[in-house]
């Protein structure tokens, strides 16, 4: 796994495994997920990245986008700008 942070846009890259990318899932607007041609995913971009890590930003994306996954949070540091 490779993580890198675009600290002027704000933007966060998770690469979960190396592949082609076939196409990108708009989950919405600060969510995009990078699939190959089976549908796995290779990577993750998160846009307004400070927001979405804080505490309040995990609360509302398991409540709009992990609905029916199951996650657990077990540990959470904020994002410093």
């Amino acid at each position: 796994m490779k993580v890198s942070y675009d600290k002027t846009a704000d933007a966060m890259y998770i690469r979960l495994r190396d592949g082609k990318i076939k196409g990108t899932v708009r989950v919405n607007d600060r969510l995009m997920v990078d699939v190959d041609q089976k549908g796995n995913t290779i990577g993750v971009e998160l846009l307004d990245a400070t927001f979405q890590l804080s505490e309040k930003g995990m609360k509302n994306l398991e409540k709009n986008v992990l609905k029916g996954i199951p996650v657990e949070i077990t540990a959470m540091t904020p994002v410093s700008a």
